[in-house]
């Protein structure tokens, strides 16, 4: 019989790491805009993620990744510039 030379590539202390992330960004979000489908719609429209995704941010299920955290940076919710609509902060 062969030894198990098998690592385990998870373990439960790095599920862990980032967890605080998807929570931070539902909570930004929140604060800034409600709960509301108009606001769904909008960060849609500035992101082009689906409304799906946009929903699982709102719940803290997962954080914005790559072009859509990028395309969030540009909205007043982290204080950066203006909304993206308006044409500020650019």
């Amino acid at each position: 019989m062969l030894p198990k030379t098998s690592k385990k590539l998870r373990d439960q202390q790095h599920e862990k790491i980032g967890a605080e992330y998807p929570l931070a960004i539902a909570m930004a979000l929140k604060k800034d805009f409600g709960d509301s489908r108009r606001m769904i719609k909008t960060l849609e429209r500035w992101t082009g993620a689906s409304g799906r995704t946009v929903q699982n941010w709102l719940s803290a299920v997962r954080g914005p990744s790559g072009p859509h955290l990028l395309a969030l940076g540009d909205c007043r919710i982290f204080g950066i510039g203006g909304h993206p609509a308006d044409g500020a902060g650019r």
